[in-house]
């Protein structure tokens, strides 16, 4: 459990960086990239993590969503490009490491 203090660190200090940043204008184009909803994608990541933050673990549901959106961001980095493929790119990270958080506070 001694991985899980730095985790949580780079979980807010990714955090903060991705509050800090715009959404990029492109990224609600469905048109363009029908199978990515990065508009969704942002909700529902940017609403686990919030929750992570802030309650320090997430429910049995929440890590459910997160895994999905996890896996959604992942098919994200393979047809976005530009803002958009960098916007999702960081969300995926934040996911990543959320779930990486939830395994370790749950081992125990």
């Amino acid at each position: 459990m001694s991985d899980l203090p730095k985790l949580v660190s780079e979980i807010e200090m990714v955090w903060n960086e991705h509050l800090s940043v715009p959404f990029p204008e492109g990224g609600s184009n469905k048109e363009d990239t029908p199978e990515v909803d990065l508009h969704e994608l942002d909700t529902y990541i940017a609403g686990c993590v919030s929750a992570f933050v802030g309650e320090g673990n997430l429910d049995t549901g929440r890590t459910a969503v997160l895994g999905l959106c996890y896996r959604d961001a992942l098919v994200a980095q393979s047809v976005l490009t530009g803002e958009e493929r960098r916007y999702s790119a960081r969300l995926e990270r934040l996911a990543e490491l959320v779930l990486r958080a939830v395994v370790l506070k749950n081992r125990f």
